[in-house]
């Protein structure tokens, strides 16, 4: 029996004020700059793009999260087979009411030494927004509340797997 594969994207209302509007700044601080001829509204409106390039991947279509019977594709990371990841843990968080799930994941080794990486990784991938952490050597961590997907529905695909 093979499982079917669970593609989750981002939250498309999650990023799309700091891209959007973000985007709509820098371009009026931009025009201000020319206008004007002022160093300070260029590095303003260079700033606010930086804000804008950092939550792209928020607005994009891609997957940020793929489950599939090979393993875990991470956006910005690469995919981790089954057989690196020993355990996986969901961990509730609530701040007001509002519920911030994070996986746990335990690797059986480094994560540069499980890792099989993406073919086509970019430099700038690594400064730009992420779901994922590496909070000590051997374990990863993921946030779920940016995702458009139920925590729970993606924590039982991965831990039926593992």
């Amino acid at each position: 029996m093979t499982q079917q594969a669970l593609a989750v994207r981002f939250d498309p209302k999650g990023g799309e004020m700091a891209v959007y509007g973000g985007a709509l700044v820098s371009a009026f601080i931009l025009s201000l700059a020319v206008a004007w001829w002022h160093v300070g509204m260029l590095l303003g409106s260079l700033f606010c793009l930086g804000i804008v390039l950092y939550y792209l991947p928020k607005v994009m279509k891609r997957p940020a999260l793929v489950i599939t019977e090979h393993g875990l594709f991470i956006d910005g990371l690469g995919v981790l087979p089954w057989a690196v990841i020993s355990d996986a843990e969901m961990i509730d968080k609530a701040i007001r009411s509002i519920r911030n799930a994070e996986i746990h994941l335990t690797l059986t080794g480094p994560l540069t030494n499980v890792l099989e990486p993406l073919a086509q990784k970019t430099v700038w991938r690594k400064y730009m927004f992420k779901i994922w952490s590496q909070p000590k050597p051997g374990s990863i961590t993921f946030k779920m509340e940016p995702l458009w997907a139920s925590a729970d529905e993606i924590f039982e695909a991965i831990k039926t797997r593992v």
